[in-house]
């Protein structure tokens, strides 16, 4: 890392670690979370950081995550085609690529439902 700019220099990342986004879902409750599907079938669930002691996300801050859904070998075998979150349950996302079909769960690295 370049000391001082927090951010990554090209030659820091190794190019197998890199993921493409295929499409993307942005939470429309209010709740200021994204989930972004990848060419590699896996999930990137992102949320900004609440202001402390309150319900309200950070205002003017970026988005981040600490977690990847389906590296742990339950990914789509290929790109995500789409992403859907439920409108009552808002931790629960429909996702579909590979002639497949897989529910997930924020908090869980491995779907709770896949067809296959």
């Amino acid at each position: 890392m370049k000391k001082g700019t927090g951010k990554p220099r090209t030659s820091d990342v190794d190019a197998s670690e890199l993921l493409n986004a295929s499409c993307f879902e942005v939470s429309s409750d209010g709740t200021n979370r994204m989930m972004i599907g990848t060419e590699q079938g896996i999930l990137l669930p992102l949320k900004k950081p609440k202001v402390q002691g309150g319900a309200q996300p950070m205002p003017g801050a970026e988005f981040n995550s600490n977690i990847i859904l389906g590296k742990d070998g339950e990914a789509h075998h290929g790109p995500i085609n789409t992403i859907s979150q439920h409108r009552k349950q808002t931790d629960l996302f429909l996702t579909v690529g590979d002639w497949s079909a897989k529910i997930w769960q924020e908090e869980t690295n491995t779907p709770i439902y896949s067809t296959t």
